[in-house]
């Protein structure tokens, strides 16, 4: 896979073997939340007593909503970059798509997280030499999030 910025501020990836590909069409599911999924105590935390109403009422339903908006952001350019499995099609996240990818990456990393119970050790134990299970595979799948995410906001800070 080749990664690199345009003039237009685009990240651009190119490229991509059929790993990785996977790994991004995976992300927006990744990223997504269920009615019982354990990171929703880490997403939407309970406000307190105090602030209960207005958190249902306004603000619960505000992230939500942003929450959809980004995974269909982010979904689109999936589809239109990765659509064809056979295609060697580029990934293109513009300026204006950044914020979306930056959320979607972050949020899916900290659900995976979540559900797999992953240890502050195995998570800094680096890539996965083996893929050889579904929780190997997730591991894997968090560096490369992880690896995007930071090229993404490497471009954010220096591009704003």
């Amino acid at each position: 896979m080749k990664i690199r910025v345009t003039c237009q501020g685009e990240l651009e990836l190119s490229d991509i073997n059929d790993a990785v590909r996977l790994a991004l069409c995976r992300l927006p599911d990744h990223a997504r939340l269920g009615a019982e999924d354990p990171a929703a105590g880490r997403l939407l935390p309970d406000p307190g007593a105090d602030a209960a109403e207005t958190w249902a009422e306004v603000v619960r339903p505000g992230l939500l909503e942003w929450f959809g908006e980004t995974d269909l952001a982010v979904r689109t350019d999936l589809q239109s970059a990765l659509g064809d499995p056979g295609g060697g099609r580029k990934l293109r996240i513009g300026p204006e798509r950044r914020e979306a990818w930056i959320q979607v990456l972050n949020r899916a990393r900290l659900c995976l997280v979540e559900r797999y119970g992953f240890t502050e050790a195995e998570l800094s134990a680096g890539v996965p030499g083996e893929i050889d299970s579904p929780r190997s595979l997730v591991r894997w799948e968090l560096e490369i999030y992880g690896f995007l995410l930071s090229w993404l906001v490497e471009v954010e800070s220096r591009q704003g």
